[in-house]
């Protein structure tokens, strides 16, 4: 099976739509394929975690400009102060299989950005 392997960080607006629109693709073409998505923690890339305020500024541009309604639970107070542990559950859930790996990756995102869950909160 064709793999695709992505590269993400949890906390990029641009990585959560963009991995929903490679799903979705994927999910249309007629070889299945795996979705792998590997740790890009941009905290440790910039040397800080993203600032949730950038990122609303990013999310409501997102928003207008491709008309999505991705980032309706994106709460300041919920913005998680690492993402290490989530991105180590992401990948430990790829061990499993790529199919529930996937799963766990988007569903970090989806509850980031449209639930407004603290993903880095361990309790």
């Amino acid at each position: 099976m064709t793999s695709i392997e992505v590269f993400a960080d949890i906390t990029c607006p641009f990585t959560h739509v963009g991995l929903k629109r490679v799903v979705q693709h994927v999910s249309e073409m007629a070889e299945p394929a795996d979705v792998i998505v590997r740790a890009w923690p941009l905290e440790w890339v910039n040397g800080t975690p993203l600032a949730v305020d950038a990122v609303v500024v990013k999310a409501h541009a997102l928003s207008e400009q491709l008309g999505v309604d991705d980032f309706a639970g994106l709460r300041a107070d919920a913005w998680p102060t690492t993402t290490i542990p989530a991105l180590n559950l992401a990948a430990d859930a790829y061990g499993r299989d790529p199919a529930t790996g996937l799963a766990v990756s988007l569903e970090l995102r989806s509850a980031l950005f449209e639930h407004g869950e603290n993903i880095g909160d361990p309790v």
